[in-house]
């Protein structure tokens, strides 16, 4: 990886969580199984769970208010859940989740709607 910069409106420059995929010599993950998603009575809230794969670094959640349309997203490391507290309460939200390691990333879950 190289990283040429060009412009800087200041005097200093930060990269964070800078991550880089390829394609390792193993084996694809498996798609995170079990997928479910709860919303909460406090319907800010929702909660999604899925089953662990095995050699998975982590797992990224995608959310959206259309299924085609999953703009926002989060990485989550050695859990297999994770809770958002952000969404609007009058609104229906859609969720996948994909599993990821050295070797790429699995294919993504059947999306999941919550009212």
């Amino acid at each position: 990886m190289r990283y040429e910069h060009k412009y800087l409106t200041n005097q200093y420059l930060a990269i964070s969580e800078f991550r880089v995929f390829g394609k390792g010599k193993g084996a694809l993950l498996k798609t995170p199984a079990n997928f479910t998603a709860q919303r909460d009575t406090d319907r800010r809230n929702a909660f999604l769970n899925w089953d662990k794969v095995a050699d998975a670094m982590g797992y990224v959640v995608y959310w959206g208010i259309q299924p085609d349309r999953l703009n926002l997203s989060a990485m989550v490391y050695g859990e297999n859940a994770y809770e958002i507290r952000a969404l609007n309460t009058d609104q229906p939200y859609y969720f996948r989740v994909e599993a990821f390691s050295e070797h790429g990333i699995s294919a993504g879950s059947s999306v999941l709607s919550v009212e």
